[in-house]
């Protein structure tokens, strides 16, 4: 009987040892809440750090014509849905702040918003750790230069109407080229600059260049110039390959 009396008391004392660690790091969750809640907010931030990162690379790349890995954009996607995530949680961490004015809180919500909060912690970090490319964007496909026939064209006589024509005909996004002839010393270039100042005061366009082609034209110069209104840098291929990228852009 003193033997049996042993063996219960020492199984008795392990069972306690055994459930003690578990019991108390469940406990701890509770008197350490503000602390998990904080390090889910750290790691929010330094993950919305790192997607305004990669967000802004790819935005400068597009300036270049190249788009983002897929890969990129899924987790970027990721990301969004992971912040709106955290947000729901951290409302439901407020409401539980908010209740009783703090002095009586819902222990068992509270503990279920720690582990909920400890687990939300681990998977930002590993988002962020999944955050690190090696190649963000690629060189998008380039298209075929199209080439318009003189039937595009259309010609406008006097100044001032042509004037008038020129700024209505630009608001129909069917016209693909709009074109005025005349002797020289009548005003077409003025005329152009005009329409060119009038066209960003009302902001018709996203991007508007202005370049001049001379009889002899230096397709390089002009190429330059549109790319560089632009902000698109041109890698030095040839004058097709870099027409097809101001053509992409």
């Amino acid at each position: 009987m003193d033997i049996l009396t042993g063996c219960t008391g020492s199984i008795a004392a392990e069972v306690v040892k055994c459930t003690a660690k578990p019991v108390i790091r469940h406990v701890g969750y509770l008197f350490r809440f503000k602390k998990i809640v904080d390090d889910l907010i750290k790691a929010k931030t330094d993950l919305q750090l790192e997607q305004q990162k990669v967000q802004e690379a790819i935005e400068r790349a597009a300036m270049n014509n190249e788009i983002a890995e897929k890969d990129v954009e899924r987790w970027l996607t990721n990301v969004n849905q992971l912040m709106e995530e955290v947000q729901a949680l951290e409302n439901k961490v407020q409401v539980n702040l908010r209740f009783c004015n703090g002095w009586c809180p819902d222990w068992i919500r509270q503990y279920k918003l720690c582990k909920e909060a400890i687990q939300k912690t681990n998977v930002v970090k590993e988002l962020q750790d999944k955050g690190k490319f090696s190649e963000l964007t690629h060189r998008a496909p380039t298209p075929g230069i199209e080439i318009f026939s003189s039937s595009d064209f259309e010609v406008f006589e006097s100044r001032k109407l042509a004037f008038q024509q020129i700024m209505e005909a630009l608001h129909d996004d069917n016209n693909k080229r709009i074109g005025m002839h005349g002797i020289g010393g009548v005003g077409k270039t003025t005329l152009v600059k005009e329409v060119h100042k009038k066209t960003k005061e009302l902001n018709i366009f996203d991007e508007i260049v202005m370049t001049v082609v001379s009889l002899t034209p230096n397709v390089r110069r002009i190429q330059g110039e549109i790319a560089g209104c632009l902000n698109l840098k041109l890698d030095d291929e040839s004058d097709m390959a870099r027409a097809s990228q101001i053509c992409l852009r």
